[in-house]
């Protein structure tokens, strides 16, 4: 198996922590925006929604959105319906992102000569196998679960 509790664990706390963070930020925000607006300092509040607002739904977007994406990654993996294909392993292809998480194409060939294409999770460092090689793929949807030398 590719995912282990590990994976869950490290996860968990890094969304955790991150929340935490972003909580105390948008409270402190809240706080700012609730006294300018009780001594209706019109402009001011107009100005601080702007310019806080905006760096704060960026910082969240780019530092929040991304772990909270790869935990919904994660729990669909372990609850996924599973299919397996095995084939011939032809490589990988290069990284890129897709649906929120870093993933590297792996092409297969199957026994009918039809063409395979699964997702590697970019977390995790990619195996060495040779061109050519048989080998079962378990896969969620597109995404490897786990894979093994036949």
């Amino acid at each position: 198996m590719l995912y282990t509790q590990a994976d869950f664990d490290k996860n968990n706390a890094e969304v955790s922590k991150k929340l935490r963070i972003f909580g105390i930020l948008f409270a402190a925000y809240i706080i700012i925006l609730g006294v300018l607006f009780y001594f209706r300092l019109e402009v001011l509040t107009s100005i601080a929604t702007f310019v806080l607002g905006c760096p704060f739904i960026f910082f969240a977007y780019v530092y929040l959105i991304p772990p909270m994406k790869y935990k919904k990654f994660l729990k669909e993996m372990q609850k996924g319906r599973e299919h397996v294909n095995e084939g011939c392993f032809q490589g990988f292809e290069s990284a890129y992102l897709r649906d929120g998480i870093m993933v590297r194409p792996m092409v297969i060939i199957d026994d009918e000569g039809f063409e395979h294409r699964s997702y590697w999770d970019e977390e995790k460092p990619l195996p060495n196998i040779e061109e050519g090689v048989k080998i079962k793929v378990t896969t969620y949807g597109q995404n490897i679960k786990s894979l093994e030398i036949v």
